[in-house]
Formats: C-alpha cells, sequence, structure tokens
C-alpha cells in the first residue's frame, strides 16, 4: 500500500511540473525570436545601400559625394576627372570608354555650340585679292541682244515644280569665263543681275545694255545633276554637283551663242533690290543642286565647317551633325558629299591626340577605332603621325 501512495505521489509530482517547464520554454523562445528579428532588421539596414545624390560625383578615394563644378574633391583634395553615365548615373572616369556599372558607351565631350564654330571658321577665313575684271561690256550687249520682250499674260495660273521653284529669285554675276581659253575673271554683282518670277517671266539688268524681259521654261535635269531652264534665246541652268562645273554647283549658268559663260550667285531676298554685294566672298561649303532641301543644304555646310576645325571620322561626323539637330537623313548626305578624305582625317585625328598625350602605337591605333575610324583608316592615321 505504501508503495502504491508513493507511486500517486510522484505522478501527481510530474503532473504538476510539467505546465511550469512548458511555460519557460515558451518565454525562452519568445526572447530568442525577438533578437534574431532585431539581429535580421539590423543586417538588413547594413545592407542597404546608401542614399546617393544623382547629381553629384562620388569620390574614389573617401567615398564622399560632391558637385561635378568642382576642380577636385573638397574632402580629400583628389583631382575631379570623374563625370556621371547619363545611363545609370553612375560615377565614371572621363576617358573611360565604356560605364563599368552598366556598359553603356561613354561618348566623348566636344564643343557643341553653333558659334564657337562660327569664331573658328571666321579665325581662318581670309578673302583672296580680287582679280582684274576682263572687260565685258561686249558680251553683256550680246546676251542682251538675245533676250526679247515676249511677256503674255496667262489666264489660269502654271502649277510650280520643285525644278522652277529652284530657279524663281534674282542672281547677280560673279564669274565670267572664255570658252576659247578658258580663262576667267571676276565679276561685280552690279553688273549682271537676272531675276525670273514664279509667272514665267524674268529681266536681266546690266551697266552695258540696261533691262530687257524675257519668257522662261523648265527643260530638263541633266544626268550630272544640272537643271536646264531656257529664258529666251538663252540657255541657264542651276549647276548639278556630279560635274566638271561642280565647284560651283547650286549656282547659276548662263550661256549664249558667244564663247562665254557667266557664272551668277543666287541673291537673298534681303538684298535682291540692291545688287551691290560683291563675289569676292569665300564660300565655307559646296551648296548640292537646288533640289536637294534645306536641310541637307544646312548640313553640308555645318559638316565642312567642322571639318575645318577638327578632324572628324565618318560615323563620328554624322553623330555630330545629329547632336546638333539633323535628321539621320540630312547628316548622312552631307557627311557623303562633304569631300573628306577619312584616311587624312584619321592622320589628323592621331596628331591631334600626340600633341597632347602620350600613346603607344597599338593603344593609338585603338583610340582612332574608337573615334569611328575603321582599321584599315586608323593603322594609315598612325602610320602618317606616329
Amino acid at each position: 500500500m505504501d508503495e502504491l501512495n508513493k507511486h500517486n505521489i510522484d505522478d501527481a509530482d510530474t503532473e504538476n511540473c510539467a505546465p511550469q517547464g512548458s511555460t519557460e520554454n515558451q518565454q525562452l523562445t519568445m526572447a530568442v525570436g525577438t533578437d534574431a528579428q532585431e539581429t535580421k532588421q539590423a543586417a538588413e539596414k547594413s545592407n542597404a545601400a546608401p542614399e546617393i545624390d544623382i547629381d553629384k560625383l562620388i569620390c574614389p578615394r573617401c567615398g564622399k559625394a560632391f558637385t561635378q563644378k568642382e576642380k577636385k574633391c573638397p574632402h580629400c583634395g583628389l583631382k575631379n576627372n570623374l563625370k556621371l553615365c547619363k545611363t545609370c548615373g553612375a560615377t565614371i572616369a572621363k576617358n573611360a570608354k565604356r560605364c563599368p556599372k552598366c556598359g553603356a558607351k561613354n561618348k566623348k565631350s566636344i564643343y557643341k555650340h553653333v558659334w564657337f564654330w562660327i569664331l573658328v571658321v571666321v579665325a581662318v577665313l581670309f578673302v583672296s585679292s580680287k582679280i582684274s575684271a576682263l572687260s565685258n561690256n561686249e558680251e553683256l550687249e550680246k546676251i542682251d541682244n538675245t533676250l526679247t520682250e515676249t511677256v503674255q499674260e496667262q489666264e489660269t495660273p502654271t502649277p510650280i515644280s520643285t525644278e522652277e521653284e529652284a530657279l524663281i529669285g534674282q542672281w547677280c554675276a560673279i564669274k565670267l569665263f572664255k570658252l576659247e581659253d578658258m580663262k576667267s575673271g571676276d565679276m561685280d554683282a552690279k553688273d549682271l543681275t537676272v531675276e525670273f518670277s514664279a509667272d514665267h517671266t524674268g529681266k536681266i539688268e546690266s551697266q552695258a545694255g540696261g533691262t530687257t524681259s524675257f519668257e522662261w521654261s523648265y527643260d530638263d535635269t541633266t544626268d550630272k545633276g544640272d537643271i536646264v531652264f531656257k529664258a529666251g534665246n538663252v540657255t541657264v541652268a542651276i549647276i548639278g554637283d556630279r560635274g566638271n562645273m561642280s565647284e560651283y554647283a547650286g549656282d547659276l549658268m548662263m550661256t549664249s551663242d558667244s564663247d562665254s559663260v557667266f557664272i551668277l550667285e543666287r541673291q537673298n531676298s534681303k538684298n535682291a533690290s540692291t545688287s551691290t554685294e560683291t563675289a569676292d566672298t569665300p564660300k565655307t561649303s559646296k551648296v548640292v543642286s537646288s533640289k536637294i532641301s534645306v536641310g541637307k543644304q544646312n548640313a553640308l555646310r555645318q559638316a565642312n565647317q567642322y571639318l575645318n576645325a577638327m578632324a572628324f571620322s565618318y560615323s563620328g561626323l554624322i553623330e555630330q551633325l545629329e547632336y546638333e539637330g539633323y535628321s539621320t537623313e540630312d547628316a548622312t548626305y552631307a557627311v557623303d558629299h562633304c569631300g573628306a578624305d577619312w584616311n587624312d582625317e584619321a592622320a589628323k585625328k592621331a596628331e591631334e591626340y600626340l600633341n597632347t598625350m602620350s600613346f603607344a602605337r597599338s593603344g593609338l591605333i585603338e583610340q582612332l577605332e574608337y573615334e569611328g575610324f575603321t582599321h584599315d583608316q586608323a593603322v594609315y592615321g598612325v602610320n602618317k603621325a606616329y
């Protein structure tokens, strides 16, 4: 009996002790869980990326931010040769070829203001001395005699074609060629002025023969790009860019039954009534046939301005014109017709680099290829400059 009572007492003690142990275990588990959660939150805070001002550079030496206009880090004094990646905003070296973070191409910085290039072009241009003008009063009289006054009223206006629209306006003589010996001489604008109106009438004014009226009409466009018209008994043509007179592309050529050819230049509407502008100002770019759009003509002029100031690769010049706002079509047309020798441009670019910094031969070739030159062009340029 005593053993049975002892056994019952032991069982009761075990049941009384069990809830107390379970409560202590629960409290211990909750404490451990709370500590783990706090530890996890602290780890997440420590691993979170620091907030970065996207408009500021991060110094690679001290890790502090500073503005891009600073010449050096205001915290540690490191020279500022840094810039922000335009794609991801990461801080990268100015001479880096690609962003090490996102891999985007790091385009070189170049002067992109039109006024800068205008100043450069003005600085390098010079006015050539004027060649003594040939005596041409007799030739002007022959032109006047061939033009007859046959103006007729038209009841219904005739639509103006693109070719005809290119001729409408006032043109002033700038040069006279003698076909027998191909000698040429400059002319003053007031010596000969021809005006073409939208109603297909026109008039010619000269010091020798006064004023003569005539009718004109579109004739043909040649495979050389010349747009040919009939003006009375005289043939006139807007010179194209593929013939032996391509240096005067966009100007007007007038021929008659004599042995002389006159070259005339279009006048701006602002100066159309004066005809006093001289013709000895050098052209900054070659204007192709007047059938070409104004955008392409302006892009061509600006391409030549850039090439007069510094060396470019084919693709690099297209990118620069596109940056200036020209369409890809206009920029490509301009670069195709600018007359640049890309091997020579590569040599000039190589010389530009060697004048400012040191390069190994292979490194300079690689740099020229980065600028957009082909491998053959880059090798040619380095061989010329190295």
